[in-house]
């Protein structure tokens, strides 16, 4: 079962999504600005031993930026020459959006999306979990996935994998 997400949710949802990353997480979003919540939940995972894996669009990630990813030791850091996808992914959860991995996006801006899961979530109306054409589609957005990154030029492979 999908659940719509307005901007408050999305927030939410992403926050959730990144602390509750057991072994894997992906982000696929052309622009990066992290707020100081979101880089903590990413340094947070990365102690945790999650692979995270970050597919950014080409010339579009500041030196200032880009140094703060680089000290996430579980992380591989792509980048694609064309990518305006927006999504987010650890495995259960898969929140696909109109959001941004940027500060600005969190504060100023009116966001949407879909957020799938694998399984049900406690305290939500959101019991199916994946199922007839909510296990199809998830497929699909999975194999989009493994594709964006097959297709993008590494500039960092996580240290303890590689």
């Amino acid at each position: 079962m999908a659940k719509f997400v307005n901007t408050e949710a999305t927030i939410y949802w992403l926050n959730e999504l990144i602390n509750g990353a057991e072994s894997e997480l992906i982000i696929i979003v052309p622009y990066i600005k992290t707020s100081s919540r979101i880089y903590q939940s990413l340094l947070d995972a990365d102690k945790r031993g999650v692979d995270i894996t970050l597919v950014y669009r080409e010339n579009k990630l500041t030196g200032v930026e880009k140094q703060k990813l680089l000290n996430l030791t579980h992380l591989n850091l792509l980048h694609h020459p064309n990518i305006h996808a927006k999504c987010y992914f650890n495995g259960d959860l898969l929140l696909i959006g109109s959001m941004n991995l940027y500060e600005f996006s969190e504060k100023n801006n009116r966001e949407m999306g879909i957020l799938m899961h694998r399984c049900g979530i406690e305290g939500t109306e959101m019991k199916l979990g994946w199922g007839g054409d909510d296990e199809i589609e998830f497929a699909k957005a999975k194999e989009e996935i493994r594709t964006i990154i097959n297709g993008s030029t590494i500039e960092k492979l996580n240290k303890t994998k590689h």
